[in-house]
């Protein structure tokens, strides 16, 4: 038997941050989350959903590692398929009664957020590859190597993370803005694996797959491998795809904003 448990409670020490706790898969998965007020609660509510979903739906006889382990881009995934049904303005429609042009707007600054965050992360790779090596080799604005380099590890964080984001990075974050075991490169496999999955759904059932039984299905024959049954690779071949390829995150940003 699975249990699902929300733990939506308020209580004075609880951690802010919504996350999923798949304490025993499948048959026990927390779903906590202290709700805030805003678009932030439903984009971490159904973030962690997506990760809930995986982890219940995996199939119970695989070896914990299969089950726990792994491939953590597979499960992130699923979490970014769940959340950026924000970006969806046939699911905003139907489901937060939004006004067609609302939900343009609204779907128009998730997208907006999410190229943001694509960019972030991808930066941080580079930046914490070259980190790990000792590599202070400057980066032109192309992010190819130059002749130069940095003055200091926090110089080069500074430079790379701003020069991809346009924002304003502090130095002295170079050390705190690094995520164990090089996660960054799970969460960028997983938005441009989480686009093709999409596609592959919107071809199937079409653009309000979400409400379609059949996508349920659809995904199960995918969640039930677990975090390590199949890479993000083996998945994207499963579903009829070559492989992983960046190319279709760079068309969906595309045709989005273009429309």
């Amino acid at each position: 038997m699975v249990f699902v448990i929300l733990d939506v409670e308020e209580r004075p020490k609880k951690v802010p941050r919504a996350f999923c706790m798949p304490l025993k898969v499948p048959e026990e998965v927390y779903l906590v989350i202290k709700p805030q007020g805003g678009q932030d609660d439903y984009q971490a509510f159904l973030h962690e959903s997506g990760h809930t979903e995986h982890f219940a739906n995996t199939d119970g006889s695989l070896s914990y590692e299969l089950k726990h382990m792994g491939d953590y881009s597979v499960s992130e995934t699923y979490a970014f398929l769940i959340e950026y049904l924000l970006a969806n303005p046939l699911f905003l429609q139907k489901y937060v009664e939004m006004p067609k042009e609302k939900a343009q707007e609204f779907a128009g600054f998730i997208m907006e957020q999410k190229l943001q965050a694509f960019r972030r992360y991808a930066a941080k790779v580079i930046y914490e590859l070259k980190l790990h090596r000792n590599d202070l080799k400057k980066l032109d604005k192309e992010f190819l190597p130059t002749e130069g380099e940095y003055t200091s590890a926090a110089a080069m964080y500074v430079d790379i993370l701003t020069k991809a984001t346009k924002i304003k990075y502090a130095k002295e974050s170079y050390l705190l803005d690094v995520d164990a075991g090089l996660y960054a490169a799970d969460y960028v496999r997983a938005w441009l694996f989480e686009v093709m999955v999409r596609k592959r759904l919107e071809e199937k059932f079409g653009g309000d797959w979400f409400s379609k039984r059949e996508s349920g299905e659809f995904l199960k024959n995918m969640w039930k491998w677990g975090n390590s049954g199949k890479s993000v690779a083996e998945l994207a071949t499963a579903i009829g795809y070559a492989g992983v390829d960046i190319c279709y995150l760079t068309d969906d940003f595309l045709q989005f904003f273009k429309a």
